[in-house]
């Protein structure tokens, strides 16, 4: 079902038959950056990875229901972790 492998950049990822993806959303405005993943944990536990990366922005996991109005005013990109 769910193996946990710990990749050299650091990240940890769920290895699932599909490509695991995890979206975000950068407000420069707040200085925030919203992340999103539909499979959860344990794609979240690459956002610490991503707080070292850009330790001036504030980052936040959106709901579902943030999510959406989030991208009713911007435009998600996608993170790969291959």
């Amino acid at each position: 079902m769910y193996s946990l492998d710990k990749l050299d950049l650091g990240f940890i990822v769920c290895k699932i038959e599909k490509k695991l993806v995890m979206k975000r959303i950068v407000d420069n405005e707040t200085k925030t950056i919203w992340y999103y993943s539909e499979s959860g944990f344990p794609t979240y536990m690459a956002i610490d990875v991503f707080r070292r990366r850009n330790p001036s922005f504030k980052h936040s996991i959106a709901s579902k229901e943030c999510w959406e109005k989030l991208c009713k005013v911007n435009k998600p990109t996608k993170i790969n972790f291959e």
